[in-house]
Parts: structure tokens; sequence; C-alpha cells
């Protein structure tokens, strides 16, 4: 698959600029059973950033990725061990010097992950994560980096596993979610609050009758948008816009899609905001067999 970026005035239409100069924009390969295998990223130029490279075993299971710069150095490598279900039980993350950083996985009886350990070359722990669960479904996580406790969070669920609040608690924050669920287990509402119990966000999700998402609104203190969400009969997210609270388009997009579902054309009107200058441009997909 290659992508193509086509820039269009702010006060172009798009049918006038469709055959004008293609800039770079991403370039994907796949194997026959549709895993990538690589992606090559763009500036806005048109000038390559980088590349990552997937590798698979002969069951298709992911067991090593590689980075590439934008000169095609090799940046970074990971490789992953998985059992003979294809689990993964260790993931180990290369440095150019020739050391590694070793990261483990463990399981419960039911096969749901419960506890992560990351090791350095040493072997010294760097890094433990825990997972709780209730019923199949998570209640809890901790983080711990270097002896600090770093992510804390703990959800109460329903019976159908739908988060009904959560606690949560990480280096940078610590508020608490309160969301709710309609009878398809939809998320209808999520409201954030600070530590003092002050609503700081309010998400609302609207849903048409086959569950597709087809409006959300965002508000907190500084901003507040409205998103509606189009589909064509195939299900396919072909129109979304973006309003302000004044009801000014922050953004608009539009996108056509093949007979598989693919998409072929995407074109996004983007509005000035602060320093920020308006855009307009035309996403050109092509899908071919590697």
């Amino acid at each position: 698959m290659s992508a193509y970026r086509i820039d269009v005035p702010p006060e172009g239409k798009f049918e006038d600029f469709r055959d004008k100069q293609r800039i770079d924009y991403l370039r994907s390969k796949y194997d026959e059973n549709g895993n990538p295998v690589e992606e090559v990223k763009f500036d806005g130029y048109g000038n390559v950033t980088g590349k990552s490279v997937y590798i698979y075993d002969d069951k298709g299971h992911l067991i090593g990725e590689e980075a590439y710069s934008e000169f095609d150095d090799l940046e970074e490598k990971l490789s992953y061990e998985r059992d003979e279900n294809g689990k993964l039980i260790k993931e180990y993350v290369h440095y150019l010097d020739g050391s590694k950083d070793t990261t483990l996985y463990q399981y419960n009886e039911d096969g749901k992950l419960v506890y992560k350990i990351l090791k350095d070359e040493d072997g010294d722990l760097e890094k433990e994560e825990k997972i709780e669960y209730s019923g199949g479904f998570i209640v809890g996580e901790e983080v711990i980096e270097d002896g600090d406790l770093v992510r804390k969070n703990k959800y109460t669920i329903d019976e159908k596993g739908n988060v009904l609040e959560a606690e949560v608690m990480d280096e940078e924050e610590e508020f608490s979610l309160v969301n709710e669920y309609d009878e398809n287990s939809n998320r209808t509402k999520q409201l954030k609050y600070d530590t003092e119990g002050k609503l700081v966000e309010k998400h609302e999700y609207t849903f048409d009758a086959n569950n597709r998402m087809v409006e959300i609104m965002e508000e907190s203190p500084y901003k507040k948008t409205t998103t509606t969400l189009g589909y064509d009969d195939h299900g396919n997210a072909t129109t979304q816009k973006e309003v302000n609270r004044n009801g000014g388009t922050n953004h608009e997009l539009e996108r056509d899609y093949d007979e598989d579902g693919n998409v072929t054309e995407v074109r996004a009107s983007i509005s000035g905001q602060g320093q920020s200058p308006a855009r307009k441009y035309i996403l050109i997909y092509e899908y071919g067999y590697h």
C-alpha cells in the first residue's frame, strides 16, 4: 500500500487539485497473510523519516521488529519469544552496543496476563507491572519503576465487565472516572473528576441502531467540541466533522472506500487556530500485492 498527499489551498476545491503533484505520505508492505512486514514514513515534504520492519514465524506470530532512521541505520531492535500456543513469554530490547533488556510475561491459569517484569542486561529489576482480575475482568493495575509506584488504577465493573468507575493515579495526575452505558454496553457518558471531586471533563457518546458511534461531545473548562460521524451502507465511516462551542468547524473529513472496505481517498479540511494556519489536503491510497 502506498499513500500520497496532495496539498490544496484553503479556498480551493478538492476536485480541482486531485491530479496535482503528489507527496509521499506512507508506504507499507504486507505478506500473503495480510501481516505488515515493512512501513516507511515520510515528513511533510515527502522525505523519508524512518522505516519499521516486522518479522513473523511460520505460524504468523510476530517475533521481531526493527526500526531504522531516515539514513537506513538500525536504531532499535525488538525480539519476542512465545510458547507453543503463541502466547508472548519474553520480550527483548536489543541495543547497538550488544546489550539487551528483557521483559518477562506471566499468566494465570486462565491465560490472562497478571505480571510483567523488566530487567536490564545485569538482571537488575527496572520495572514491574501487576494486573488483578475478578470474574475474568481487570479490576486493578500497578506499575512500579525503580522501586517507586508510578501508576495505580482500580476499576469497579458490572456483570458484563464494563468499567463503571475508575480511580487513576500516575506520575502526572490523579483523577477518577464515572462511566455510563446503554443496554448494548456502548459507553454513552464519561465524567472525569479531580481529587477534590470537582468535575473537570465530560464526554458523551451517541450511537445509532447499528451500535455505530454517530456523535461525540467533549467538554472541559477550556473547550467544548462536538464531532459527528456518518457511515455508508457497508458501515464504513465516510464523514467526520468537529465543531467548537461557537458552532465553527474545527475540521472536516470525507473518506472513500473500495469494494473490499479499504480507504482509497481522504479529503481533509482543518481550520486555522491560534498560530496554526488553515490546511486542506487529499490523501490517496493505492493497494497492490508484494
